[in-house]
């Protein structure tokens, strides 16, 4: 909820250890490995946050907003 809570606040240098945290304990939470994709993009790590939309994808193969990113990843890459 922390990293979610500082994506929404545009503070996504700081949402990264709350989320990797979360990842640590449910490592399929689709949601929080998207929200992880999304703060990696913002901080400038695209390779990361291609990594995370994957495993978003994994965990839930329905993830519309992950696939939306790895798109944009791949189309800006």
């Amino acid at each position: 909820a922390l990293g979610r809570a500082l994506n929404a606040a545009r503070r996504f240098g700081e949402a990264i250890k709350p989320l990797t945290e979360t990842l640590r304990l449910q490592s399929q939470d689709a949601d929080a490995h998207y929200q992880l994709g999304l703060a990696e993009m913002q901080t400038g790590n695209v390779a990361a946050a291609s990594r995370q939309f994957q495993l978003a994808i994994a965990a839930d193969p329905q993830h519309a907003q992950a696939w939306f990113q790895q798109a944009n990843i791949a189309y800006l890459t």
